[in-house]
């Protein structure tokens, strides 16, 4: 057929924009928060598996697979158990101040660095 087809890639300043960028930060806050409110979440194993359920969801209109399930509440439990740990981490110098900030608590913290992930992901950038 006469259609075109875009195969898949991702410059690399692409994806350096959407990570360093504000707007992206921001919306993956609020999302994070406002999914954490509507699942009620208790730190327990099945509301952090319906948060990422939710996530994907909402991000890229799709379900996890069982393999992108098991990193993400890997990242989850790793991310906040560092997040507990500041001192373990190395500072670097902050970006532009944002409207919306970090949670502070590190289980929190980890859901919004993790929907920040997914709208970095390939399937959240291109269209197929």
């Amino acid at each position: 057929s006469g259609c075109l087809r875009r195969s898949e890639s991702i410059a690399p300043q692409q994806a350096l924009g959407m990570t360093n960028s504000v707007t992206a930060q921001v919306q993956s806050r609020i999302l994070a928060r406002r999914l954490a409110k509507q699942i009620d979440l208790d730190g327990s194993l099945t509301s952090e598996y319906l948060f990422v359920t939710a996530s994907f969801e909402h991000v890229l209109s799709r379900l996890p697979s069982d393999a992108e399930r098991k990193r993400c509440l890997r990242f989850l439990k790793e991310h906040a158990r560092l997040l507990k740990a500041p001192k373990s981490l190395k500072e670097f110098p902050a970006g532009p101040k944002v409207s919306v900030p970090a949670a502070a608590d590190p289980d929190q913290r980890a859901r919004e660095n993790l929907v920040h992930a997914l709208f970095n992901h390939n399937d959240f950038i291109t269209v197929r």
